[in-house]
């Protein structure tokens, strides 16, 4: 739903207000009458129908249309003994199908105040409730494309029998009136008025009972005037923008085939989805992550909030890994077996001509075999997944500056993942992984006693530095943040040395937990007049200096072996 242009901008005419709606759609209703075993059906411009001798025809009370879109249908036709045609029994009945409810009456609901109505739409039970009506869903459910009109608001004429279809009703603040009485042409004086209560009844409009039509100067006004000015309206006929055609709609085929957030609208979708959270005094993370895209419009996306918020990390899975069986549908039939099972080469030659330099994301290779516990069923899934589950592992059973991967750490097989993994999609020689880690993709391996296990944690960053690093990256968003929080807490304090004093003693206590448990291996905190000089005091900036030294992970050990002569002491 929209705002047209010239809403939104206030250059349409102030006396052009909401005052009602075209109710939702629904089959038309008709009548059958017979006096004779009649099997043809002919609807009338009053909903009615009727049944006219015809041989040879068959339905039971069934619209079926004509090939040219007209409104001739057929009928089976049963007598009382069942018997197919039978001329003895007539049929008489009519069909009509159900409606929304609206507000009749501001006597309804027990309100506070007659003023507290909303006319039009009511979705509880009848009589007083307030308890939903949940048959609503089915009534304002969506009808069949060939039973609508291309262009809005045509779909079903009210004046003439041009369709299967029809509107409900036809709700407006014309017909809200004083008059409790059955409103028609024929109203009299006879029908009791109120000062307080109001009615919606149709045709009070027409019958000059209207708050709208009574009075010396008849004008939309008087039911505003009589604060009468409130309606609720349904929403249908709309669906969710998804192609329900494919398993996932936001597979990497549908969201790459034209990466743009104007015409396309999986794209536009998962971009506006990332992009509400780019705020970080919105939404606070530390993980940001699409499981199972791989679309290089929307992994960069991915990357750029992260690095540009600065306090956490992207999760992303690549290009050149297993493709699933919605990201290759038969809208995709050409697909080779090796693009769809990945490979390493691939992967990395992929990801190598994206030239991505950001520490602020990760990534992970192969796919891997989970077990859904709810169903006791397993299924294929992005690394992505485990990745996190690991993350979280890792900061509960030590701490997020520890590397999330290896056997300690990194076992999943061993549950760090948070869910079973039960198996990969590619197993990995020690070449494979080499080869992934050196293009900065952490390499997951199966080993036949170890089982499976993480064995990798560099960010994407590619020039050499300890950010090249999972845990050191996750130790800086970490640090960053809580000394960001303790820095908050003085802002619009006087910039003098006590504050200073304060804001060193929060520090330096908080610094030194991190170094005990590991996370540093030494660090200085300088806020004196060397940092905050006069001139930045006369521009109200306290300025700090914190100089970190991360403790690095072991990712390589260097043992050498020495033989010696069976006499030599290994003092010497």
């Amino acid at each position: 739903m929209s705002i047209h242009a010239d809403v939104d901008a206030a250059a349409i005419d102030a006396d052009l207000v909401p005052f009602g709606y075209y109710g939702p759609l629904r089959f038309r209703g008709f009548g059958v009458t017979s006096s004779a075993a009649s099997q043809s059906l002919t609807l009338t411009s009053d909903n009615s129908a009727i049944l006219t001798e015809s041989a040879n025809t068959n339905a039971l009370l069934e619209y079926v249309g004509d090939a040219a879109g007209g409104n001739s249908t057929s009928l089976v036709y049963w007598d009382n003994s069942g018997t197919l045609g039978a001329n003895d029994t007539p049929f008489t009945g009519a069909f009509v199908y159900p409606r929304t409810h609206i507000r009749r009456s501001t006597e309804q609901g027990s309100l506070s105040s007659p003023l507290d109505a909303y006319f039009g739409l009511d979705t509880t039970r009848s009589g007083s409730s307030t308890r939903f009506e949940a048959s609503y869903v089915d009534v304002v459910g969506g009808l069949p494309d060939e039973l609508r009109s291309s262009t809005p608001g045509t779909q079903v004429p009210t004046d003439t029998n041009a369709g299967p279809t029809e509107y409900q009703y036809v709700f407006s603040l014309d017909n809200v009136t004083r008059y409790s009485g059955s409103v028609a042409a024929s109203i009299n004086a006879t029908d009791a008025f109120s000062s307080t209560q109001a009615w919606c009844l149709s045709g009070s409009r027409a019958a000059g009972k209207s708050l709208t039509a009574t009075g010396s100067s008849p004008s939309y006004k008087a039911v505003l005037d009589a604060e009468f000015d409130q309606f609720t309206m349904p929403m249908f006929g709309g669906f969710d923008g998804v192609d329900i055609e494919q398993r996932d709609p936001f597979n990497d085929y549908t969201l790459g085939a034209t990466p743009n957030e104007v015409t396309n609208y999986a794209f536009n979708s998962v971009k506006m989805a990332i992009d509400s959270c780019a705020d970080p005094e919105v939404v606070e993370y530390n993980l940001m992550s699409v499981p199972g895209v791989t679309t290089s419009g929307i992994t960069n996306h991915v990357l750029d909030v992260c690095q540009n918020r600065a306090d956490s990390l992207a999760v992303i899975d690549i290009e050149g890994n297993y493709q699933p069986r919605e990201d290759r549908s038969s809208y995709y039939p050409n697909d080779s077996d090796s693009s769809i099972r990945g490979s390493v080469s691939t992967a990395v030659t992929t990801l190598n001509n994206r030239v991505i330099n950001n520490s602020y994301g990760v990534t992970y290779y192969p796919w891997l075999r989970y077990v859904d516990q709810n169903s006791g069923l397993d299924l294929w899934g992005p690394p992505s997944i485990a990745a996190i589950g690991t993350y979280s592992s890792a900061q509960a059973n030590s701490e997020l500056w520890f590397a999330p991967a290896g056997f300690t750490r990194g076992g999943l097989s061993e549950g760090a993942a948070g869910l079973p993994v039960i198996g990969v999609k590619e197993r990995l020689t020690s070449k494979d992984r080499d080869n992934l880690y050196d293009a900065n993709i952490n390499p997951i391996a199966s080993f036949p006693a170890e089982g499976i296990v993480i064995f990798g944690q560099k960010t994407l960053q590619k020039t050499r530095s300890a950010l090249d690093r999972v845990n050191v990256r996750r130790l800086m968003i970490y640090v960053k943040k809580e000394i960001s929080r303790m820095a908050a807490t003085l802002l619009f304090d006087q910039n003098v040395q006590s504050t200073w004093d304060r804001f060193t003693g929060q520090v330096v206590p908080f610094l030194n937990n991190v170094k005990l448990k590991l996370g540093l291996t030494d660090f200085k905190v300088m806020l004196d007049k060397t940092t905050t000089t006069p001139d930045l005091i006369d521009r109200n900036i306290m300025y700090a200096k914190i100089y970190l030294k991360p403790a690095r992970a072991i990712e390589f050990i260097a043992i050498d072996f020495v033989i010696t002569n069976s006499g030599a002491a290994f003092e010497d």
